[in-house]
């Protein structure tokens, strides 16, 4: 939607959707194992803690000024129309499956990320 405004595209196209909106970005800290290994477990827990927190913030940021972005699309008369993407986010999570099955992917590795992820 950045885009989408910023290019002014709004001038030649006037019907925008919700699959339009960014899934999120994702911004990793990286710290190798052997610093991770110096600090003590209190800073481990805070650097923890900081990157949990400020990954909740930048989400709730981007979907506010994603709210106001299509606002002020909707203002220069762009038309929003909701689509439902569940039958897009179901093809979606078999995605790293067909991977693995293809050979792409190693087998296990999207199970082994979700695990890491504790989801």
């Amino acid at each position: 939607m950045v885009n989408f405004l910023a290019q002014k595209f709004y001038e030649v196209i006037q019907y925008g959707s919700n699959l339009q909106t960014s899934p999120g970005n994702v911004i990793g800290i990286t710290v190798s194992e052997k610093t991770w290994q110096k600090l003590s477990p209190s800073q481990q827990q805070a650097l923890q803690e900081a990157a949990d927190e400020s990954g909740i913030m930048g989400r709730e940021m981007e979907l506010s000024e994603m709210k106001e972005m299509k606002q002020k699309l909707v203002e220069l008369g762009v038309t929003f129309t909701e689509v439902d993407a569940s039958g897009f986010q179901e093809t979606l999570n078999k995605m790293p499956y067909t991977l693995e099955e293809k050979g792409i992917w190693s087998e296990g590795l999207y199970d082994a990320i979700k695990a890491d992820l504790g989801m």
